[in-house]
């Protein structure tokens, strides 16, 4: 998936609200911070925050998805089709409302959140 669908509009209105998002999950204490110490792996460092641009929830195929979009993809290695800059819910199977993609781009940004803070030792 590419950055270049989005238009400047949608990513400068995703970036607020990624922003909101991301203040609210830091709350709750998901902060995609390691502990002081910890080894970060590639992946983890791809996705700590500080790589999330914006939050995109749009409609497509007959429902609404969500996406995050990358300000650097994540290495080729960790993906099947090139390197990815932009992740999110299945285009294939969208959501039936606006608020369930919502939801689900949110959990998605939760996930991915708590993978970067856990230290790679600790992962199963």
């Amino acid at each position: 998936m590419n950055i270049d669908r989005f238009t400047q509009i949608e990513i400068a209105k995703g970036e607020v609200r990624l922003t909101a998002i991301l203040d609210v999950l830091k709350r709750n204490g998901l902060t995609g911070q390691p502990p002081f110490g910890a080894r970060l792996d590639m992946i983890a460092h791809h996705l700590a925050p500080q790589n999330f641009r914006a939050f995109i929830v749009t409609r497509r195929d007959g429902g609404w998805v969500a996406d995050l979009l990358l300000h650097s993809p994540l290495p080729e290695s960790s993906a099947r089709l090139g390197s990815p800059d932009v992740l999110g819910t299945p285009d294939a199977l969208p959501c039936l409302t606006y608020e369930e993609a919502c939801r689900a781009g949110i959990e998605m940004i939760a996930q991915l959140l708590a993978y970067a803070q856990t230290p790679a030792a600790l992962r199963t």
